[in-house]
Parts: structure tokens; sequence; C-alpha cells
């Protein structure tokens, strides 16, 4: 089993691959696992042999592993590692969610042209790694210059021509060199989505330019860019998820597009050098932490609409000493403004805000 480990699947001729023991540096993934006797969960017995196609990398498989250089997946054929037998091999179908994250020495990654499904954060926050190389042939995901996308392709049933012939960007690989990201020509007016944690933990990147096309930003998707000073939203955003732009400590300034109705849980949090944040009239929600730690925040200005600022939504904007806030918020969660200190709300006589604000011993100043 060269120190997989395994479990067979249902259909009795294929394995699923759960974690690696081995300590390889340059890894191929096997096209088969020979087994000898029966075998369940990479325990064997018996003199007989019997191939099964690898056709999954289980979620978090490989994750974490610290000695990962290199590693090749295989789609396909009749030979590879392991294969004694002369009839073609499924190839891998499918890698779980997070099934290299965080692997800190990992610098190139292949995905053979059989892969058809491939899971969040699959290749993020792995700080070595420079390039996602898919094998001439995938008809569902492409790497142009080491950047993973998914083909959306037609979505049957469908009517509207925004719903095919989409790309998302699932991984940008986060060591590499560049300082900004520019969607390619061929993909840009076409692009539609940024996936869970696309953009994680690339610390080079200091701009980061979005076609407006882009209509869904996934969870975590700028998460720890510690070098992005700035970055445009498209106007089709509707939602900034959680953790969205969290740590990206060197961000100044951000405009939330005016079609953007919620920022989710610590969105912006412990973005230290975030001076200036200009929300959409149409907000409804600040979620729980979305400032959290904005340490350079001075003032701001919640739009009218807004019914709930949640907890810890402030906390520790130690700069921050001016808040407008609507009669329209009714609810304000616990520590939303903890250690911050000489804040002056200002807010309408009666309003939640106000009751909050002497409750807590804020500064006011009615309009």
């Amino acid at each position: 089993d060269n120190g997989f480990g395994y479990v067979i699947n249902a259909d009795g001729t294929s394995v699923t691959i759960k974690r690696y023991y081995g300590t390889a540096t340059t890894l191929t993934v096997p096209l088969r696992i020979e087994v000898s006797g029966t075998s369940s969960g990479g325990t064997t017995s018996g003199s007989t042999t019997a191939a099964y196609d690898v056709t999954v990398i289980e979620s978090a498989a490989f994750a974490g592993n610290a000695g990962l250089t290199s590693v090749t997946m295989q789609g396909g054929g009749s030979t590879g590692n392991n294969n004694t037998t002369t009839t073609a091999a499924t190839g891998l179908l499918t890698i779980g969610d997070r099934a290299f994250y965080g692997c800190p020495s990992l610098t190139t990654v292949t995905i053979p042209a059989t892969v058809t499904s491939i899971g969040n954060q699959a290749f993020s926050d792995c700080p070595a790694l420079t390039a996602l190389n898919v094998t001439a042939g995938n008809q569902k995901y492409v790497s142009n210059d080491g950047v993973l996308y998914e083909y959306v392709g037609f979505n049957q049933g469908s009517t509207s021509s925004s719903l095919y012939n989409t790309y998302t960007l699932l991984q940008y690989p986060s060591g590499k060199l560049s300082a900004g990201y520019t969607a390619p020509v061929v993909i840009a007016n076409r692009l539609t989505a940024i996936g869970q944690g696309a953009f994680a933990g690339a610390q080079s990147l200091s701009s980061i330019t979005l076609p407006e096309t882009v209509q869904v930003i996934g969870a975590e998707a700028f998460r720890n860019c510690s070098a992005l000073t700035s970055i445009t939203i498209p106007d089709r955003v509707t939602t900034i998820p959680g953790y969205a732009f969290s740590g990206c400590s060197a961000l100044t300034s951000v405009t939330v597009p005016d079609n953007v109705v919620s920022i989710g849980e610590a969105a912006f949090q412990n973005c230290s050098s975030l001076t200036g944040v200009q929300l959409s009239s149409k907000l409804t929600t600040i979620n729980n932490s979305t400032f959290y730690g904005c340490s350079k925040l001075t003032e701001i200005t919640i739009p009218s609409g807004v019914v709930n600022i949640g907890a810890s939504a402030f906390a520790y904007c130690t700069s921050l000493v001016k808040i407008t806030v609507p009669a329209t918020v009714t609810a304000i969660g616990s520590n939303a403004f903890l250690g911050v200190n000489g804040l002056t709300m200002y807010c309408h006589s009666g309003s939640q805000a106000a009751n909050y604000a002497t409750s807590n011993r804020i500064g006011t100043v009615m309009t």
C-alpha cells in the first residue's frame, strides 16, 4: 500500500485514500493499490492479490503533511504505481475538502484529466505552493498560470445564460510570488464566483482585480492576504461572507457595493490598517465580530436599513471615536464595542442605539 491508509469502496473495485503515512517528498498517487488477501481499512491477510482503482482522496487525507513537496495524481491508463494488470484504471475522480490543506512544503500539484470533483479548500493555506496544474483533457477543471478554475458548464434545464459556460476561481496558490492578480482574458468575462478560501494566505498579493461578472465570493476567500492593500468588490456581489477578508492586515479602505445586504461573521476581523469603510445602502445585517480588531478605523456610518449589529462587531476598534447608528437598528449584540474607549455614538433619542449607549456608558450625540 506504499504508506496509504485506505478503505475499499462499496463497488468492490475501487478504494478511497483516507490518509498517507509514508515519508515520500515527491509523491505520485497510484492508479491502483494492490491488496493481498481480504482487506478492510488497509489491513491484509492471505496470499491472493487483487488490484483496486484509486478513485477518491478523502477530505483532509494529506492535510498538514510537512514532508510533501510535489504531488502528482493520475487518471486512467493501464500503467502506474502498484498497477500490474493490463485493464485500464478508472483514474482519480474525487479530491475531498481540504485534502491537501496546510501542507507547508508543497510547491506543485498535478491534477489528472479524470477528476470530476474537487472539494472546498482542497489546496488552501499551502504557503510554498506556486502552481496547480491540470492534465489536458479535463472537462471540468483548468489551470491558467498555475491558478485553478472550475468550469461550471451547462446547467441542465436552465434558461438563464448566467448559469452556464462560467468559471469559478477555486484556488490561487498561496506561495505564488506575483504582487497582483487580474483574471486572464480567456476567463474574465465568464468568471462568476470566487471559491471558499480561494486566495487564503496568498501573502505576496498586494492588489486583486476582479471582473464585474463576479457574483459570489466564498467564505474565507481572501483570509490572511497580509500584503493586500486594495481590492474592488464587484457590484453584482450581494453577500460578503464570514471571514472573507479576515487578517488582511495591510488593507486600508473598502467600499462595499450597494447590492450587498449582509456582511458575515468576522468578515473584516483584524484588518488592522483599515481606516475607512463605505457600507452599502441596502445593508441589513452586520454580523458578529465583523470589524473586530480593526484598530485604525476612526469612524463609520451605519446605513439606514440595518436592523442588527452583532456581538463584538466593533470590539477592539481602539481608534474608533465616532459611529452613526440609524433608528432602524433594533438589536446590538453583547460586547459590540468592547475595548473601544472615547467613542461617541450619533443616534436618535429613544432609539435602541441610544438605550444601548446609555447602558454601556458610551457618549452620545442625539440626531
